[in-house]
């Protein structure tokens, strides 16, 4: 998992377009991110994803 400091790289190479939404799923598959770090940098929710996920989830049945 990345420090502070290179999260902080990663995201603002992110943010420069440097990276990919691609390199950053291969930084977690090589343990250079958390998923959690991940989500950090893509802006995503991870409590709202899950609550989305079952609601999906709830209406498909």
């Amino acid at each position: 998992m990345a420090n502070d400091f290179m999260f902080g790289i990663y995201k603002s190479y992110y943010e420069m377009k440097l990276f990919t939404k691609d390199d950053l799923d291969l930084f977690v598959e090589v343990g250079d991110l958390s998923a959690d770090q991940e989500n950090q940098i893509l802006g995503v929710s991870t409590s709202a994803g899950a609550s989305e996920s079952t609601n999906t989830a709830n209406s498909q049945a």
